[in-house]
């Protein structure tokens, strides 16, 4: 259990003085779709550019030194690599709680049903919409194939691994604002859980591009916020949106700024691993890399001056600012209350 009283010295005084609890491990940058807001499906497509699996094998033996409990694997497209389910395996066999997050195109029956035996707690497929023309636009995939696999799990699950968690992530653009109630239904009709987030824009390379063909106009955030506090009303008949209403009800906030700082504190750096698909450490998703896994241990970049320095410039505010779920969204971070909808 997190012990609030040393994360709050941990974040006064720029250095960890409890563990981690989460690990966000890129194992792949290669990726089979096209989705608008990223370029993981420019990178590379030789598979001899993967981190091997012994230096996985290492860097997992380092968050368990760290403490870290929870290991969520994506990418790119994690089942685009040959040895995946020996990856999931092998974190499940060192002990972690394993999520794996896909897009829900690459994986086979086969790989659907070893990657439940492999007794992984957690399943994540990114899906932005229902609607196939829109999805392929936005995602670059074929939803039948999609839906059809993520319904297939729903299968497995409901037969025999009724404990598996399995999530929809959805990001939010203007190309998708009408989608994001039947997606929350859709989500109901499986018994599956669903949490959305803001396409974000800061450290993507993608900058000048998301904001002139995927940010909401004003007009756009104002049906957001109606979107949003449809949600929010769902919540209190249905269970399965995973987004806390604090969380949702920012936003539109996140849009209109273009950036979000929680209240008092924000803990990323002290309570989550990020490592990307070069292996850089980096202190949240939305800043670069303090130090490289191929040149230095993690233990070390963990405690390092450079960490330490981020570590500052979150906690004064001085760093991009982010609504990412994974981050944002946890129960320990302080968020404004629900505003009364006018």
């Amino acid at each position: 259990m997190m012990d609030l009283n040393k994360l709050e010295k941990s974040f006064n005084t720029d250095i960890p003085q409890t563990e981690p609890t989460t690990a966000y491990f890129n194992v792949i940058s290669r990726c089979n779709a096209g989705c608008r807001y990223c370029l993981d499906w420019k990178n590379n497509s030789n598979v001899n550019t993967d981190v091997s699996i012994q230096k996985i094998e290492e860097i997992l033996t380092s968050l368990k030194k760290l403490g870290v409990i929870e290991v969520a694997f994506s990418g790119g497209e994690p089942y685009l690599r040959r040895d995946i389910l020996d990856i999931l395996r092998l974190a499940k066999n060192m002990g972690f709680v394993v999520r794996v997050i896909t897009n829900g195109s690459a994986f086979t029956d086969k790989d659907m049903y070893k990657t439940i035996e492999s007794g992984i707690s957690k399943i994540g497929i990114s899906i932005d919409s229902i609607n196939a023309t829109k999805f392929e636009l936005i995602r670059g995939l074929n939803l039948d194939r999609v839906k059809s696999n993520i319904e297939k799990l729903v299968h497995l699950r409901e037969q025999s691994h009724k404990t598996l968690d399995l999530s929809l992530y959805v990001t939010i653009t203007k190309l998708n604002i009408e989608d994001l109630i039947p997606l929350a239904k859709y989500a109901q009709m499986l018994d599956v859980k669903i949490q959305y987030q803001p396409v974000h824009f800061s450290g993507t390379g993608l900058e000048d591009y998301i904001l002139d063909n995927l940010w909401p106009n004003d007009q756009e955030i104002n049906n957001i916020t109606s979107v949003i506090y449809e949600l929010i009303a769902m919540q209190k008949t249905v269970n399965n949106i995973g987004n806390r209403p604090e969380y949702l009800a920012q936003i539109p906030v996140f849009f209109r700024q273009k950036t979000f700082y929680p209240t008092n504190r924000c803990y990323v750096a002290y309570v989550d691993v990020v490592i990307d698909q070069d292996l850089g450490v980096r202190p949240c998703w939305s800043m670069f890399p303090v130090g490289f896994l191929t040149n230095h241990s993690l233990e070390e970049l963990w405690v390092s001056e450079k960490m330490r320095e981020m570590r500052s410039i979150i906690r004064l505010q001085q760093c991009p600012g982010c609504l990412y779920s994974c981050h944002i969204n946890k129960k320990h971070v302080s968020l404004p209350p629900v505003p009364l909808q006018t």
